[in-house]
């Protein structure tokens, strides 16, 4: 394991700007990697997990990373996972929440160049067995739209993830905050989260949308009415060339479906939208998860392909053929 060494001259200078911190202040910055370090540990990796089949292209576009306050294990630890599966690609996607009310569960905007600096040493370290990208899960704030926008400016990622987590009413994916709100009945609980997908389409600045449906994280099912208002966001989407992310942690959850399910799938197919696959995974363990469900259900729903990024550039690449029992 690298300590002193763990980011290059050219990295530390970087970070130095990125996050405002002064040339004097080296202490601090040492201080910084070392608490990097605790939280990044890295392992060494047999080369022969090697991913060698192009007709295979999987990709695994939503993981988090200890910074996020609520995730485990080493950064390292998810990309061996997932040259362990076989997988061509993986995606860091850790939490940006700049809501001061909500960003415990999120990275500070001073560690996004110490997170992006890790990622790039993966991906050099990686190179010719997984592509390794770099890219945020940015909560919808528009309060600090602004501020999050002027973040993904100063560094360069493949792929920019917006999701809805919250609203000015609830919050859709914290447990306690679901028992407090078994009383509001599933209509109003979904109006509130689609009130908020909208705003969050009026001035898109991101790629994907994450987890378009995670608004039944906890048993809650969307009514007819609910399903109009996904087609009409899947004509939004399509119109302004944005991508949704099937997102397969739902399985885990008491959705018992991924983000989103077969109908609302079906519809983004017949309106024109893309897809990309994620396991959401907040450990190692959880790369890949479910996967095999995952490209049967978008083939059956009539999806033929995978969008790709690179430098937040889109292409498309066939749905895999087949998968191992395994997955």
């Amino acid at each position: 394991m690298k300590s002193s060494a763990f980011f290059t001259p050219g990295e530390t200078g970087m970070i130095q700007k990125a996050c405002f911190i002064p040339f004097k202040s080296l202490l601090f910055v040492s201080a910084y990697k070392s608490l990097l370090l605790k939280h990044l540990s890295v392992c060494a990796i047999h080369r022969n997990n090697a991913y060698e089949s192009p007709s295979m292209h999987l990709v695994d576009y939503h993981v988090h990373t200890s910074l996020c306050n609520h995730a485990e294990g080493g950064m390292e630890a998810y990309v061996r996972r997932a040259v362990e599966l076989g997988l061509a690609e993986i995606a860091f996607l850790d939490h940006l929440t700049l809501r001061e009310s909500d960003h415990a569960n999120s990275m500070s905007e001073m560690e996004v160049g110490l997170y992006h600096a890790a990622i790039m040493r993966l991906k050099r370290k990686y190179a010719g067995r997984i592509i390794v990208l770099a890219g945020l899960e940015v909560d919808h704030d528009p309060e600090n739209r602004a501020r999050a926008i002027g973040l993904l400016e100063r560094f360069s990622f493949d792929i920019i993830t917006a999701s809805v987590h919250f609203s000015d009413d609830y919050n859709f994916v914290s447990r306690r905050a679901a028992r407090k709100g078994m009383e509001v009945p599933d209509e109003a609980w979904a109006d509130s989260y689609f009130d908020s997908l909208g705003q969050m389409l009026d001035e898109p600045f991101f790629d994907v949308v994450g987890h378009v449906d995670v608004f039944k994280k906890f048993g809650r099912k969307p009514t007819p009415a609910h399903l109009d208002r996904f087609r009409d966001l899947f004509r939004r989407m399509a119109g302004l060339g944005l991508v949704m992310e099937l997102n397969t942690s739902g399985f885990d959850h008491q959705a018992c479906e991924p983000y989103p399910g077969r109908a609302v799938l079906e519809m983004a197919a017949q309106e024109g939208v893309a897809v990309t696959l994620g396991s959401d995974a907040h450990a190692p363990h959880e790369v890949g998860r479910h996967f095999g469900a995952a490209v049967r259900l978008l083939a059956e729903t009539g999806h033929k392909n995978l969008v790709l990024f690179r430098g937040r550039k889109k292409r498309l690449a066939p749905l895999p053929a087949c998968l191992e029992e395994a997955w």
